[in-house]
């Protein structure tokens, strides 16, 4: 989920380059992780529901990058950084399609 089309690096940093703290050890990883989701329907869901942004980033992510998908079609992309993931944009969506 982004705040505005084009993108900028900004939008794919994780919460605790936003300076957000885990409320626990146990969610550190996910902390330095940057959220992304299975499908642009899940994307889009969730960016209405959580009121996360207006736009939804496609991302072609290399193999080579580091996942931990869980069940819910959730997925933490780790070892990147924020302009490494806004090169893999390659397509925006409106979050309400």
């Amino acid at each position: 989920m982004i705040r505005r089309n084009p993108p900028t690096a900004r939008d794919f940093e994780s919460p605790l380059a936003k300076g957000r703290t885990p409320p626990g050890p146990e969610q550190e990883r996910s902390y330095r992780a940057v959220s992304t989701f299975i499908t642009l329907e899940l994307a889009r869901h969730k960016a209405i529901e959580l009121r996360l942004g207006d736009f939804v980033a496609e991302l072609e992510v290399p193999a080579a990058v580091e996942r931990h998908p869980d069940a819910e079609g959730h997925v933490d992309l780790e070892n990147t950084t924020p302009e490494q993931l806004l090169g893999y944009v390659v397509q925006v969506h409106r979050a309400q399609g």
